[in-house]
């Protein structure tokens, strides 16, 4: 018989490290020391009076009691978390703490627009944002520890709602030639024959420019390859090759890079639509809905 109750931080901790199956991890992602989660999971173990995860030094592993606790620890957080959402949406649509998430290939381009007339419009809102790649995002959103995420589509969504807020077109960044030999636009046809600079696996710019001009991505279409879009402009800017720019990020370029141009891409549906996306049963909806309204009138169109 169970005498003792686990705490909600007990149950964090063995979340993270359930969900990283790392004690490093884990510890890293609460701010606290691999210590203290080591010895949290040891007192809830003793409280259920099971062992929930088998250790070795080279892996953590789920036990069966482990899989069945996991699921109801994520349950019993939703549940906390969806007392505070009840509680900020009586306040208002935009009131209280909103966790949003958005792509590196967005974040820099969008967030520095908005997020100041947003805390004017809204100074009861405490803003919170996370940057990562666009698989993580979803799987926190859907986690439950991101409220809503500003994602690129055409990208697997399928049980999210969502509303799209911009169309941001494709364009391809070049070493300067001048004005008078720079093309008008950039075909498929004429990108094949460049040394093409791309992101890692894992940004979607790079799976939804390459699918744009109908080309695939293998090991020998590029030499160099980067995390950061800023890292392949200035690349470009040394004449190392071409790259695929957002639309939203040629302003930005424009002021800090010298000798590149940036065409825009010929062919058909090269571009990405931003959506912010969200769990359909949030309690935050209607605030998210609004935020989407915001980002729609106030983030520049170019």
């Amino acid at each position: 018989m169970i005498s003792q109750i686990p705490s909600t931080q007990q149950l964090r901790y063995f979340l993270r490290v359930a969900e990283t199956l790392s004690f490093r991890k884990a510890a890293e992602s609460c701010s606290v020391s691999q210590s203290a989660v080591s010895g949290a999971i040891r007192d809830l173990e003793a409280c259920l009076d099971s062992q929930l995860l088998e250790r070795s030094k080279r892996k953590v592993k789920l036990t069966r009691e482990g899989e069945a606790l996991l699921a109801q620890a994520r349950d019993i957080f939703e549940r906390l978390a969806s007392l505070r959402y009840v509680a900020d949406a009586m306040r208002g649509p935009l009131v209280g703490g909103l966790r949003v998430g958005a792509i590196p290939t967005i974040a820099p381009f969008l967030l520095p627009e908005i997020v100041g007339p947003l805390r004017e419009e809204f100074p009861q809102l405490e803003l919170s944002v996370v940057e990562d790649l666009t698989p993580r995002l979803l799987e926190a959103l859907r986690r439950g520890d991101l409220d809503c995420a500003i994602i690129a589509l055409p990208y697997e969504i399928e049980g999210l709602a969502h509303k799209v807020l911009l169309r941001d077109p494709l364009y391809v960044a070049m070493p300067g030639t001048g004005a008078k030999s720079r093309p008008a636009a950039m075909s498929s046809t004429a990108l094949k024959k460049e040394k093409l600079l791309l992101l890692q696996d894992g940004h979607c710019l790079k799976d939804q420019a390459l699918a744009a001009c109908r080309m695939t991505d293998s090991p020998t279409l590029t030499a160099f390859r980067a995390s950061s879009l800023m890292t392949l402009a200035r690349m470009v800017e040394r004449g190392e090759g071409v790259t695929f720019v957002p639309g939203m990020a040629v302003p930005v370029f424009s002021c800090c890079l010298e000798d590149v141009e940036f065409v825009p891409l010929k062919d058909s549906g090269a571009r990405r639509d931003i959506c912010l996306c969200w769990r359909g049963d949030s309690y935050r909806q209607d605030g998210i809905e609004q935020l989407a309204d915001f980002i729609i009138r106030n983030f520049p169109t170019r």
